[in-house]
């Protein structure tokens, strides 16, 4: 993820800490990481391993959802040096 959407996630999980669960609080504690997590859903990151360059993307309540790069992703990838978030 990249510095600016980590940051926001940051922020938006520390106000939300900092909130009750009790009356008109508890909404806006809830959109708070609703946000958050629609925020961390957007951008997913590429690993590398002996079985070939894959994504990971968001968490889900099995896991961490993944899979591997598509060819038009590695070749993405291969023009644009490596430096590029991937958005699916």
């Amino acid at each position: 993820m990249g510095r600016h959407a980590d940051e926001l996630v940051s922020w938006l999980r520390n106000h939300a800490a900092g909130l009750s669960y009790l009356g008109a609080n508890s909404v806006l504690k809830q959109q708070l990481h609703e946000a958050a997590s629609a925020i961390e859903g957007l951008e997913v990151k590429v690993e590398q391993d002996a079985r070939g360059k894959w994504v990971i993307g968001r968490m889900s309540p099995q896991g961490w959802l993944w899979r591997f790069l598509t060819w038009r992703e590695r070749l993405a990838l291969w023009l644009l040096h490596g430096e590029t978030e991937i958005r699916p």
